[in-house]
C-alpha cells in the first residue's frame, strides 16, 4: 500500500523546515484538517507530537528513490481522497509506474484524511489486495 502522496518526480514544493508555530498552524489549517485544534492547544501534547510530525515532514521532503533502483515486484494498492488538496487522482495513478506487480487505485470520498471515516473500506480493500495478511496481527 502506498503511504506517500506522490511518486518520484511528482513532489510538490517542500513546505519544511518550518518553525514550530508554522507547523502548528499548518496542522490546524483547512489544508490538513485532520488534527483537532484542541490537541495542539495542550502544551504537553504539542511538545510531544510536534517533533514526531516535523520528522515525518522531513522524511517526506528529503526521500528520493534512486533513479537506478529496480521497479517493485509487489502488488501495489494506492488510495486517495477525491478532494485531497495534497495529491490529485492522476498523481496517485502515477504509482503504477513504480511496480511490475498488479496495481490498483481506489478513490474514496474525502479530503486528505479520508482514512478516518473510510477505515472499514480501507481495511476491506487492503485485505482484498493482500489476503495473506488479513487477520494477522
Amino acid at each position: 500500500m502506498v503511504g506517500k502522496t506522490r511518486p518520484r518526480g511528482l513532489l510538490a514544493d517542500p513546505l519544511r523546515p518550518l518553525p514550530r508555530s508554522a507547523v502548528t498552524r499548518l496542522l490546524v489549517a483547512a489544508l490538513l484538517g485532520g488534527t483537532q485544534a484542541a490537541v495542539l492547544d495542550d502544551p504537553d501534547l504539542r511538545e510531544l507530537l510536534l517533533p514526531i510530525i516535523r520528522n515525518d515532514y522531513r522524511l517526506i521532503d528529503r526521500y528520493r528513490r534512486s533513479t537506478d533502483a529496480p521497479r517493485l515486484r509487489a502488488d501495489l494498492l494506492a488510495l486517495t481522497g477525491d478532494r485531497d488538496p495534497q495529491v490529485t487522482v492522476e498523481q496517485a495513478r502515477g504509482w503504477a509506474a513504480t511496480t511490475d506487480g498488479a496495481f490498483s487505485l481506489h478513490v474514496l470520498a474525502g479530503d486528505h484524511f479520508y482514512l478516518v471515516p473510510a477505515a472499514a473500506e480501507v481495511a476491506r480493500l487492503t485485505a482484498s489486495v493482500y489476503p495473506s495478511t488479513a487477520g494477522n496481527t
